[in-house]
Parts: structure tokens; C-alpha cells; sequence
């Protein structure tokens, strides 16, 4: 029962971390409205250091030893967790600021521009990913993509922090 109270509180507490991390940036870009901006990517680089802190702190808390279905788990819900929290501060910036929404459509027709899509190609495709942008849908993206980019860091980061206990039945 030890181990659930300790994989829950570290998923909790980092999911926490990193909700407050995506939700800052998030909001820095929304207002500054730089939707397109590389420094989205940095998302990317709280998930992976708050994963990575996960684990380390579970292997400390807990008795040294991290399996992989385990890292797969507890990477997981971090960023569940993170995107929730940052899919709700970002839906309910929307819902407050309507005309950010259109905003992020231009941006996104701009790019596709600058990357020499037609016209007719441009309209296609923000047919589809006008509705994704919406406040409720892009909710539900949000917290889907980050769950599933947490799923891939962990297999990844999860391979390289796992450490097997030589004696499970003990």
C-alpha cells in the first residue's frame, strides 16, 4: 500500500510542477500572442526534466527501484496531470479573450503561407483545424497530446532511469 500513497504523490506533485511550468509559457505565448514562436518547444524540455525528477525522487522515496511499466505509468500521469492543468488555465483564457482563437487561425494560415501552400490548400486544412482550435476541442487536444508525448518521453526515459530490484519476492 507504501508504494501506491508514494507513486500518486510524485505523480501529483510533478504533474503539479509541471502544470504551473506549461501554463506560465502557455500564457506568455497567449498574451504575447507568438503562436507560432520555437519557444513552444520548450514544453517539451519541462516534460522531460520533470519526468526525469519523477523518477528520481520515486526511486528515493520508495526502495531504489523503478521497473519499466512503472516509469511508463508514472511519466504518464506527470504530464496527464501537467496538461490538465494547463488545458484548463488555456480554456478558460479563451473562453475569457474570444478573439484569441481567430488569432491563432491567421498565425497558423500565415505559416502554412510562408511554407508555399495555395490558397485552396490553406483553406482545407483550416477547415479541419479551425475546429481543433476551438476553446472545448483544444481542451481535449491539449490534455490527449500532452498524455500521449508523456507516454513516448517515458519509453524512452524510462528505459534509461529504470533500475530492476535483483530480488522482487524478497
Amino acid at each position: 500500500m507504501e508504494e501506491h500513497v508514494n507513486f500518486r504523490s510524485v505523480y501529483l506533485r510533478y504533474g503539479l510542477f509541471l502544470g504551473v511550468a506549461l501554463t506560465i509559457l502557455d500564457l506568455i505565448l497567449l498574451i504575447s500572442e507568438n503562436f507560432t514562436s520555437p519557444w513552444t518547444n520548450l514544453s517539451y524540455l519541462f516534460i522531460a526534466v520533470l519526468i526525469f525528477l519523477g523518477y528520481t525522487i520515486y526511486k528515493k522515496q520508495g526502495d531504489g527501484f523503478l521497473n519499466y511499466s512503472r516509469s511508463l505509468g508514472l511519466g504518464t500521469m506527470i504530464t496527464l496531470i501537467g496538461g490538465l492543468i494547463s488545458g484548463l488555465v488555456g480554456l478558460m483564457y479563451r473562453l475569457v479573450n474570444t478573439g484569441v482563437t481567430e488569432k491563432i487561425i491567421e498565425a497558423q494560415k500565415q505559416v502554412l503561407f510562408e511554407q508555399g501552400f495555395s490558397d485552396t490548400e490553406i483553406d482545407q486544412s483550416m477547415e479541419f483545424t479551425a475546429f481543433l482550435i476551438e476553446p472545448i476541442p483544444s481542451f481535449f487536444v491539449s490534455v490527449a497530446g500532452y498524455a500521449f508525448i508523456g507516454f513516448i518521453f517515458s519509453l524512452v526515459l524510462g528505459a534509461i532511469a529504470k533500475k530492476n530490484n535483483p530480488k522482487p519476492f524478497e
